[in-house]
């Protein structure tokens, strides 16, 4: 009886999955699905890696299943055609089961769907980073890298952890950026808001893969547990310390003395209110909050990160560390050059950061995106609500776009007059594409230049002594020590 119910069961959802899959008859190409898991089995550890297994096979624009749900992928030029040229068609971001229960059905504003309240806000955004000027943010970016070159001249054997050296660095730019003074390294605040985005950083990566996001109907079966729960509970603790800094900002905001990028949200929230009388809802303190959170999350792990990455490819190719040392021995931080003209003086440099953010791609798939109606790509049909994945990663390594994409060259973004070119970077996209790209890829581009810019003057990266070299292949997040011999600055 038991084999009998099995079977029958079994043969329903088979019949279901095949309806599901085949309703609509214009769907891109994709491997079979099985019945109620999807193509789950047939995806590895490394989704971007085998979604551009896949891509090889099914093209550039394929679907497949994740257990019933539509995700089509998007590799080569297809990103931007969709992302780009049909920005509102794919301007949706999905909302899964785990995040809408880890927090407390509030959506941020980067999972938000593309819309007036977006648009609004992301306008906002862009009028509070002209008020907090390109040049005072960049000498807040100069003061911390100073003082992270102060710690680790101080270091009695100058072997440093650079995850833990860069977190700092980079919490405390964004620190003073939000609200308008730097911490101490040891501030119990500080060190507080560092591990609760640590958590935040970690727990967003793994939520959003439970079973109530394969299985919908479990939500009301299953009580929050895991990731989700612990995921709940990290946010609680971080909605209240950003809201206990924002509330201090309200008390003390004088339109006559901007002194952050939280004051200049305030200012453009005011100039806002007064110009649309129709979205004043998105208006909300609430709004603003997501807003201020959205530039931690994003702004800082990624950028470390990256600087991570980038100090483990200097000891692995040193002759091009002494190409960039060579380079930014023309600069004088101090004299506080504008950006572009040390852009201008350093291309070696710009090449290298470029060359970094394309091989390493540091959030491979990007954010996910949506379609918010029926749209067509390359002639194939794209249901309303599909989920849409840009696979960034193998975008950067598609063979037909670079030469040798494997191979580490900073010099494919150099002109034969050694400046920097631009015409390789239609296809570099490491900050997304279309109107929903990350608002703060100037600023990240900003900091990843000048703090290796101030590190390589005094510094040479080098593998410690008797240690073996880091890997390349290793995994993102991994902390690694490096050994630093002081350079003759005076030269």
């Amino acid at each position: 009886m038991i084999i009998e119910s099995a079977l029958a069961l079994f043969l329903i959802l088979t019949i279901y999955h095949f309806f599901f899959e085949y309703k609509h008859n214009n769907l891109p190409p994709g491997p079979h699905a099985w019945p109620l898991i999807g193509n789950i089995p047939q995806i590895g550890k490394q989704l971007h890696r085998s979604l551009h297994s896949l891509s090889l096979i099914y093209g550039e624009v394929y679907r497949l299943y994740l257990g019933h749900t539509l995700v089509v992928v998007l590799t080569g030029r297809a990103i931007k055609e969709a992302l780009a040229l049909q920005p509102v068609e794919f301007g949706g971001r999905p909302w899964t089961v785990s995040f809408d229960l880890a927090l407390r059905g509030e959506r941020p504003l980067v999972f938000e769907d593309y819309g007036r309240h977006v648009k609004l806000h992301r306008k906002m955004g862009h009028r509070a980073l002209k008020v907090y000027s390109q040049k005072k943010y960049q000498q807040v970016i100069i003061q911390e890298a100073e003082e992270l070159c102060k710690r680790i001249a101080d270091s009695s054997d100058r072997i440093f952890d650079v995850k833990k050296e860069f977190g700092l660095c980079i919490m405390n730019i964004i620190c003073t950026k939000i609200f308008g003074s730097r911490y101490q390294v040891n501030n119990k605040e500080f060190l507080e808001i560092l591990n609760i985005h640590d958590n935040l950083f970690r727990l967003t990566t793994v939520t959003g893969q439970s079973l109530v996001d394969i299985f919908p109907f479990l939500r009301n079966i299953l009580p929050i547990y895991g990731h989700t729960k612990e995921l709940q509970e990290t946010h609680d603790e971080w909605q209240k310390i950003l809201w206990r800094k924002y509330k201090q900002h309200l008390d003390s905001f004088d339109v006559s003395n901007i002194r952050d990028y939280t004051d200049a949200l305030l200012l453009a929230k005011q100039e806002a209110g007064v110009e649309n009388t129709t979205d004043q809802k998105y208006l909300e303190n609430k709004y603003i909050v997501s807003a201020i959170s959205t530039v931690f999350i994003a702004g800082s792990e990624t950028t470390a990160t990256s600087l991570c990455w980038a100090i483990l490819y200097l000891i692995h190719f040193p002759k091009i560390q002494d190409q960039i040392y060579a380079s930014v021995g023309k600069l004088n931080l101090q004299e506080r050059q504008s950006f572009v003209e040390m852009r201008k003086m350093c291309p070696i440099l710009e090449a290298f950061i470029a060359e970094v953010l394309r091989i390493i791609t540091l959030l491979p798939l990007g954010v996910p995106h949506k379609t918010l109606c029926e749209t067509i790509l390359r002639g194939y049909t794209i249901p309303k609500g599909t989920t849409v994945l840009a696979n960034l990663w193998s975008l950067h390594h598609n063979v037909s776009l670079w030469e040798n994409p494997e191979d580490f060259n900073p010099e494919r973004f150099l002109d034969k007059e050694g400046n920097f070119s631009h015409s390789m970077t239609d296809n570099l996209l490491p900050f997304g594409a279309g109107p929903r790209i990350c608002m703060g890829e100037n600023l990240a581009r900003t900091e990843l230049f000048l703090i290796l810019a101030l590190l390589l003057k005094q510094f040479r990266f080098e593998c410690p002594p008797g240690q073996q070299m880091a890997p390349l292949e290793c995994m993102a997040g991994i902390s690694i020590d490096y050994c630093l011999s002081g350079r003759n600055t005076t030269q």
